[in-house]
C-alpha cells in the first residue's frame, strides 16, 4: 500500500507538469500500474496532516461556487509547502462589497474521474490581515515528519517531490462561496542550499529586480504565535479623558468618572527589499506606516474616535553579505526539525543605517527554502525563506523561532503582477 501511495503521487506529479508545461510530451503509457488508484482514505489520510492557524473539520463535500467573479488570489498554479510552516494563500477583492472572510479547504483527487475527502475545512481569514479593504489571507501548512511517517520509505529511485491537489473555497462574511479553483500542493524540503549564493545559484538577481519581503510567521514550540505579511494593520486602543461642563481635558487635573474614547491608532509593516550585489554587498529599504494617538487634541466632549497623528518612516540600510555552510543550529531549531543539524546560514552585517530606529530587522538567517531550481521540476522557483532562532544569530536563544519568506519581484512591476484570475 505504501508503494501505491507513492506511485499515485508521482502520477498526480507528472499530470501537473503536463498541465503546467503544454510544450513537454506526455508521459509514455505503461510506466504506472492502471490499478494503482488513490482511495478516499487516502485523501483523508492526506488531508488529515494539513495544518492552520484557525479551522474547522466539517464532513462532506465544501459548498459550491458560481465561477467568473472578480477576485483574484496569490497562487498561480501550485502552491509549495515546506513542513512545519505554514504558508499563505492570499486573495484579492477589489470590488469591497466581496469581501473574503475565509476559505473553504478540501483535498481532492483529480486522476480518473476524481474523487475527495470526506471532510473539508473551513479556515477563516487571518485577523490581523482582516482590517485590509482588499485583501484577506488564510494560512495552510503541513505536518511533514508525521506525513513522513504515514508513507514510510518510498521505493528506490522515486525521487520526485510529493504532491495532491485541494480546491480553494473563498466565502464571504455569510459563509457564502463567491469563487473556487484547484490547487496542486507540492511538498519538498528545499532546505538544500549547497549552490545558494554561488555562480549557478545566485543571491544577485539582473537589474531591476529584487528579494520583496512577503510572509513572517513567529513560532514558540509547536504553536505559532504571531504571522504578518505586508496587508497586516495592528492597532487601534482606548484612552481616557474628561469633559467637564462642557470643556474637554487631558491632564493631571482629570478626574473620575472618566470619558472613554477609541483612537484609530496603527502600525504597519508596509514593505521590505533587499538587493544583493556580486561584491558582496546588499542594500534594503523598509517602510513603515503608523499613527499616533493625539489625546490633547481630542474632544472629550464629543463621542470621538480620537484625533491620531499619521507617520511614515523610511529606512535604508547597506552592509555586507556572506554565506556560510552547514553551521550547526542551535536546540530550538533542532527540536522543531531533528533533521535541522547543520544549515547553510545568509549572514547580513548592516555598515550603515539611515536614519536609525524603526521596527523591522533582518539580519539574515538559516536557509529553509532554497529559491533556485534543483533536479526537481516542482522546487518553488524564486522564494527565499530564513529561519532565526531567537537572539537574531545562529547561536540562537529560547525556542522561539522567526520565519521570513521573500518573493523574487521586479522593481518596476506592478502590485497587479503578483495576482491571478481563478481558473
Amino acid at each position: 500500500m505504501q508503494v501505491l501511495k507513492y506511485y499515485f503521487l508521482i502520477l498526480q506529479a507528472g499530470l501537473c507538469l503536463f498541465a503546467c508545461n503544454p510544450d513537454e510530451p506526455e508521459t509514455e503509457p505503461g510506466t504506472l500500474n492502471p490499478a494503482d488508484t488513490i482511495t478516499v482514505a487516502d485523501l483523508d489520510n492526506f488531508s488529515d496532516y494539513l495544518q492552520f492557524f484557525d479551522a474547522t473539520k466539517k464532513p462532506g463535500k465544501s459548498p459550491a461556487a458560481p465561477a467568473g467573479s472578480t477576485l483574484k488570489i496569490s497562487i498561480k498554479d501550485t502552491l509549495y509547502l515546506v513542513g512545519g510552516l505554514e504558508m499563505p494563500i492570499k486573495f484579492l477583492h477589489r470590488d469591497t462589497t466581496k469581501n473574503v472572510a475565509g476559505a473553504y479547504i478540501q483535498v481532492v483527487s483529480m486522476v480518473g474521474g476524481g474523487s475527495l475527502a470526506t471532510y473539508f475545512y473551513d479556515v477563516p481569514e487571518i485577523t490581523e490581515v482582516a482590517q485590509s479593504d482588499t485583501v484577506s489571507v488564510v494560512s495552510v501548512g503541513i505536518d511533514w515528519d508525521g506525513l513522513k511517517g504515514f508513507l514510510g520509505v518510498p521505493p528506490a529511485g522515486l525521487d520526485k517531490p510529493l504532491t495532491f491537489d485541494i480546491t480553494v473555497t473563498p466565502y464571504d462574511e455569510t459563509g457564502q462561496p463567491l469563487d473556487e479553483t484547484v490547487i496542486p500542493v507540492v511538498l519538498d524540503d528545499q532546505r538544500d542550499s549547497r549552490e545558494l549564493g554561488s555562480g549557478s545559484c545566485p543571491l544577485v538577481l539582473p537589474e531591476g529586480e529584487h528579494w520583496k519581503w512577503d510572509w513572517s510567521s513567529t513560532q514558540i514550540g509547536s504553536r505559532t504565535t504571531k504571522r504578518s505579511d505586508p496587508n497586516t494593520i495592528i492597532g487601534g486602543q482606548y484612552i481616557n479623558g474628561c469633559c467637564v461642563d462642557g470643556f474637554s481635558n487631558y491632564s493631571a487635573t482629570c478626574k473620575p468618572p472618566y470619558v472613554r474614547l477609541f483612537f484609530n491608532s496603527y502600525y504597519h509593516a508596509a514593505y521590505e527589499s533587499i538587493i544583493f550585489k556580486a561584491d558582496g554587498t546588499y542594500s534594503r529599504i523598509t517602510r513603515e506606516e503608523y499613527a499616533n494617538p493625539e489625546p490633547g487634541k481630542t474632544n472629550f466632549c464629543g463621542s470621538g474616535p480620537g484625533e491620531i497623528e499619521e507617520k511614515t518612516f523610511i529606512q535604508i540600510t547597506k552592509g555586507n553579505w556572506a554565506m556560510e555552510r552547514n553551521v550547526s543550529t542551535p536546540q530550538s531549531l533542532r527540536d522543531y526539525r531533528k533533521d535541522f543539524e547543520k544549515v547553510d546560514y545568509l549572514r547580513l552585517t548592516p555598515t550603515s543605517v539611515t536614519p536609525l530606529g524603526g521596527f523591522i530587522k533582518t539580519r539574515g538567517g538559516f536557509i529553509w527554502q532554497n529559491p533556485c531550481p534543483s533536479p526537481s521540476s516542482f522546487d518553488a522557483k524564486g522564494a527565499l525563506g530564513l529561519v532565526t532562532p531567537a537572539g537574531g544569530g545562529p547561536d540562537g536563544g529560547d525556542n522561539q523561532l522567526d520565519f521570513k519568506y521573500f518573493i523574487r519581484s521586479k522593481l518596476a512591476g506592478s502590485n497587479e503582477d503578483e495576482w491571478f484570475a481563478f481558473l
